[in-house]
Formats: C-alpha cells, structure tokens, sequence
C-alpha cells in the first residue's frame, strides 16, 4: 500500500465499541481536513438536483445514465442501491460526479426477474448491498479493471448473490429483487440497528459479525456520513441475518483487534485506477482483505475494506467460493450482458 493510503488508515481514529445481537459498531473519526463539498445520492435525489435514468431508451444491463445538476459534486457509493426504471441496480464502484455533469456509469442487476418499465428514473433505495455480497462484486471489478479497465463487475455471480440471500432470508421475491427480500426482513434489521445512531464528527464504522472484523466504510465529510450511516449498517446487519451469526460470549470485540485490522490493511497490494467520475479509484488486495478508496485531491473521498478470510468454505485467496467466482467470472465474459 503507498504513502497517502497507509497514512490515512494511520490517522483513523477509533471511538468505542457499541454491540447489539451479533453486531459491534466501532465509530471512525479522522482529521482529514480539506477536500470537496458534496451532496449524498439521497440528498441529491431528494432535491431534485440528480436524474438517474436508464442508459437510453431501449436501455443497458450494466450501464445507467447519471446527470448532476447541483452546483457541487455528488458521491455515490459503491453497491448503493437504485430502484424502478427497466430494473434495480446497485453502484459497481463509489463515483464523485462533478457538478454539472453527465456520465454513463457501470452498475450490476440486483432484479433479476424484471426487464420492463416501472419508472422513467430511478429513486434512492434505502439500501448498500449487504457486505457479503459487495465483497464478492468488488472483486469481479478488480479482476474486471485489471484484465479490460472498465468497472463492470461479474453479473451472474450478483444474481447469484442475491439468490442466496433469497434462501438464507427465507423470503422470496417475484422479480428476484435484493430490495423486496431485505424488505421482508425490514423490522428485524430496523431492530438490530435502528438504535445505533451516528456519532458526532463520525466518519464511518468499523464492524465485526459476532468476534469475526466484517469491514469498515469511511467518508471524507461527517455530515454526508451522517446520511449514508443507517444504509451501511443494514447491509452489515443483513449479513448477521443471513448468516444466524452471534455473538456468544456477549463481549464487544477489543479495540487492539480493531486497530490490528486497520494495520492489516497496510500490506495490501495497490493498484491505481481513473475513476469514472472525479479522482482515482484505488484497489487493494491481500490474502485475506480486499478494498477500494476514492481519492480526489489526494484526499480520500471514501474508502471500504472487508475480511475475506476463510468462512463457509469461501477461501482467503486462492481456494473456496471466491477463487470459484473469479473462475466463473472469465467465463461469463462472453455472455449478452457485456
């Protein structure tokens, strides 16, 4: 990992660890000053400053069109979801879009059943996509960056992903859509995290599933944060959910393991991509961690790291059902959606 990354990670500041059912909220801080204004998807969409619409008429599994017409950026994170048009989507990468300006920007499918008109745009989910699948999307667009240099991710393994939490979730959704299934499951997440308010000045979160680090999600400004927060714990809280994981011995993970992960993070290997929007889109792989940082300004914009160690026969680098997916990934290349 080079200098500005390695000395962000250092400069993160952990708050105490907070725990309900199986989940354990570290709060992130840093003094990162500087850097840009921006509006979050949710506020830009509420203000009627963003359009999200399909990529044209007859419209682009892995494509939408994005216009922003605020007069400062907006940060759209990766694997937020967007919901009508031809079909539900979520963000293959975390993208800065500059105040008045029009991209088309690669998604992935998260409704797999549906391929027809629900909206002419598309409106804010109230939902990331739940932390174990983004890894596994995250991944595909590493390979994807590294072998054509475009953020498309591996769409069959999202449908996949999202078939699977269908099962673990025990709920069931006409046109496949990850939205309906979590919906299902709304009260119970609403439960887990709904009194685990952000803190002030708080940038991000630091989250273990039982004893086990998950990952972490941090921004670069504590009041876009503040907007993002309750997203960002469903989709770890769904993984709880999903995976009937507990805490067992009802202790809040250590602070020392927390910053043991933050330490971690530094060998892993970094690879500099150009963003699709402002900035660089930065990622990061090591036996057992994956990770992505936008960086505009040499100031990071928003940074996600996850475990990927062993769990359920997933394997940390080279084996289990990661390695499979990449496999399977190279495959699916050739197929009608890219």
């Amino acid at each position: 990992m080079e200098g500005l990354m390695a000395d962000f990670l250092e400069g993160i500041v952990l708050g105490e660890g907070i725990s309900r059912g199986g989940i354990t909220m570290f709060p992130l801080h840093h003094p990162q000053k500087g850097g840009p204004r921006y509006l979050t998807l949710d506020e830009a969409l509420r203000r009627g400053l963003l359009e999200v619409q399909e990529k044209d008429a007859g419209g682009s599994v892995p494509e939408i069109k994005v216009v922003n017409r605020a007069d400062v950026a907006v940060l759209i994170l990766d694997g937020e979801e967007l919901v009508g048009a031809k079909q539900n989507r979520v963000l293959n990468a975390s993208v800065l879009l500059a105040a008045g300006a029009e991209k088309i920007i690669a998604v992935s499918c998260t409704e797999a059943g549906r391929w027809s008109y629900q909206s002419e745009r598309f409106s804010a989910s109230p939902y990331v996509m739940p932390r174990s699948a983004r890894r596994y999307k995250n991944a595909s667009v590493h390979l994807h960056l590294q072998t054509f240099r475009d953020f498309r991710a591996d769409q069959g393994q999202v449908w996949d992903s999202v078939d699977r939490l269908s099962l673990q979730l025990k709920a069931e959704s006409p046109t496949q859509a990850m939205r309906e299934v979590l919906d299902s499951r709304g009260r119970e997440l609403e439960d887990l995290v709904g009194s685990l308010r952000p803190l002030s000045d708080q940038k991000g979160l630091l989250m273990f599933i039982g004893e086990e680090v998950a990952g972490l999600d941090i921004v670069s400004r504590a009041e876009a944060y503040a907007v993002l927060h309750p997203k960002l714990m469903r989709s770890y809280a769904a993984d709880v959910l999903a995976s009937c994981k507990a805490n067992p011995t009802g202790r809040t993970p250590g602070r020392e393991m927390a910053r043991a992960f933050l330490e971690e993070l530094k060998s892993c290997k970094e690879e500099v991509f150009s963003s699709a929007g402002l900035g660089c889109d930065h990622r990061f792989r090591s036996p057992r961690a994956l990770g992505s940082a936008l960086v505009y300004r040499k100031r990071v914009i928003h940074a996600a790291f996850f475990r990927i160690e062993d769990e359920a026969g997933e394997g940390g680098g080279n084996g289990g059902r990661m390695a499979e997916s990449m496999r399977d990934f190279r495959l699916r290349r050739s197929s009608r959606y890219y």
